[in-house]
């Protein structure tokens, strides 16, 4: 196999994966960090794709889609890497308003 950039093929330090709706886009790098692989194809042939490359960490968008692509990768020998969930900085809760007192 060879990728989109004519080298012949090797394995990966990373690949990274946008996940689209119809189409997967996928970049893979070399352990300097080099893009050596670029490719799209359509989500019905996801798995076939994979399967074609070297078991590697596979970096991934959190998304409604990643548990779907995270299992396939791990099917197929590979290593997901989702990124871990940002979180809002913690925030007192608003005074509850005073009550009347009644007369």
């Amino acid at each position: 196999m060879t990728s989109d950039l004519g080298q012949p093929a090797q394995t990966f330090a990373s690949i990274g994966i946008d996940i689209g709706k119809d189409v997967f886009h996928i970049v893979g790098f070399d352990a300097t960090g080099k893009v050596v692989l670029r490719k799209k194809f359509k989500r019905l042939a996801l798995e076939s794709e994979l399967a074609k490359l070297p078991p590697s960490i596979v970096g991934l968008e959190a998304c409604l889609s990643a548990h779907f692509v995270s299992r396939t990768l791990r099917r197929l020998g590979h290593i997901p890497a989702t990124p871990a969930p940002a979180t809002a900085p913690e925030t007192p809760a608003p005074a509850a308003p005073a009550t009347p007192k009644a007369p």
